[in-house]
């Protein structure tokens, strides 16, 4: 308990000085000053000390200090006090308590949350390239046969759909990408193909790209006047060999045959090289045949036909065999099957071969269509047609080129090719036919082609 002793007289305070100086080294916790009052109050406890001290302390004759006048309250404790605050002693400073510092938010959840984030993508990731990996190696299949087929025609989408659906991949989209930017020289046949789920891409792929011939045979008629773009198309649609395949095969210099000179193979400006050398005919064909074995067998044809009575009127014209072809090609387009009128229309065209000053272009609408409606859509496929694509293009229109077309416009039969090598002996530089076909008016000047033009009611420009 704190205790406030007031109005004790000089005599009760004052204290041995001994006293009085041990208390004076210990600093003393008092009260704060009370308000002045009445002037008659005396001093109390401390201050009647303090005010004894200074007495004693001035010298004679002076006036003690105002500050000394004032009166103060003594604090003292009694000694059960100590027993109730532990160990506060009366002269123990009490200090201020610390200001509490605010902490900062933890971040380290953040960090955590991040790292497992990290972690889980990794680990996602990872999981996905093993997986890819394992398909694309084939680890985890077995070798239990899959017989798939692939038609004809059958683009890699397909492909790929047909390859998942069967159980033989297991990432179609992987497959696809493998191919178009992994694998070279990839060519996929069509037919039937027996693989396994414990096959690799590579392997894969090199199966599907092997010729796989069947034991089907298929019976394909070629008729006079195809051309490669119509016996492109039936192959393919009697499964064959696809149109792409034919193509590629027709373009090829690997054959090896006396007719098929540098005239032919070295003719840099002719779009199908072997055109005019398939020779039309009932063939027999394997399903799934590899085109270059049809072209050899068409080629084969070609030279069984070319007997040594057909070289020799090929001879005695005067003209090489390709320049021959050219014009029986010509020929066929315009009276295929009528062996008199192939002959007429042949003695037109040797006719103004012969007066090239007077006649410098043979004018034979086939030609033209043969540019527009079968080179043209090839050019197209590349974008516009642009002055190297049209001066291929004039090269075999005989009313935009002069001679003969650049290369034969379709595959011609042997009577067409007697008809261009021994003409029929006339002077007609001109011959119109009827919208049906039936019927050839022949004409050695411009004015009687016109009259014949009109009687059929032709434009005869």
């Amino acid at each position: 308990m704190i205790c406030v002793e007031e109005n004790r007289s000089p005599e009760e305070t004052r204290e041995p000085e001994e006293t009085t100086s041990s208390q004076s080294q210990q600093p003393e916790l008092s009260t704060p000053p009370a308000p002045e009052q009445d002037g008659s109050q005396k001093p109390t406890g401390n201050q009647a000390q303090t005010q004894d001290g200074e007495d004693q302390a001035s010298a004679p004759g002076e006036e003690p200090s105002s500050a000394a006048q004032k009166p103060a309250f003594q604090v003292s404790f009694k000694e059960d006090a100590f027993e109730e605050f532990g160990e506060l002693t009366p002269t123990q400073r009490v200090e201020p308590a610390p200001a509490a510092v605010q902490s900062k938010p933890k971040r380290g959840w953040v960090k955590v949350t991040i790292t497992l984030v990290l972690l889980a993508i990794i680990g996602f990731v990872c999981t996905v390239v093993i997986l890819f990996l394992a398909d694309m190696m084939g680890v985890n299949g077995n070798d239990d046969p899959i017989t798939i087929t692939v038609e004809p025609n059958t683009g890699l989408n397909e492909v790929s759909e047909t390859l998942h659906d069967a159980g033989v991949i297991a990432y179609p989209d992987l497959f696809k990408f493998y191919v178009r930017f992994m694998a070279q020289d990839t060519s996929i046949q069509f037919g039937e193909f027996e693989l396994s789920s414990n096959m690799g891409y590579d392997e894969i792929i090199q199966t599907l790209s092997t010729y796989n011939r069947s034991d089907q045979v298929v019976e394909v008629t070629i008729p006079e006047g195809s051309t490669v773009v119509d016996i492109a198309q039936i192959l393919e649609d009697n499964r064959v060999c696809t149109k792409d395949d034919f193509y590629q095969a027709v373009n090829s210099t690997d054959y090896q045959y006396s007719f098929l000179t540098e005239e032919v193979l070295g003719n840099t400006g002719r779009y199908f090289l072997l055109e005019g050398y398939l020779f039309p005919d009932t063939y027999d064909f394997y399903v799934n045949e590899h085109a270059s074995e049809v072209v050899e067998t068409m080629l084969d044809n070609f030279a069984d036909h070319y007997t040594s009575d057909v070289r020799q009127a090929v001879e005695s014209s005067g003209m090489s065999l390709d320049q021959i072809v050219v014009i029986a090609s010509v020929l066929e387009a315009e009276a295929s099957g009528n062996t008199q009128q192939m002959a007429n229309v042949s003695s037109v065209y040797h006719n103004r071969l012969s007066d090239s000053s007077t006649y410098p272009r043979l004018q034979s609408d086939p030609t033209t269509r043969y540019a527009e409606n079968v080179i043209k859509p090839f050019l197209l496929e590349d974008g516009v047609i642009d002055e190297t694509d049209q001066a291929l293009l004039d090269s075999y229109n005989t009313y935009a080129g002069s001679g003969l077309p650049a290369g034969p416009i379709n595959n011609p039969g042997v009577a067409a090719i007697l008809a261009a090598a021994q003409p029929a002996d006339t002077d007609y530089t001109y011959f119109v036919t009827s919208p049906d076909g039936s019927t050839f008016l022949y004409a050695s000047d411009y004015r009687t082609h016109l009259q014949n033009c009109e009687q059929l009611g032709v434009n005869g420009g």
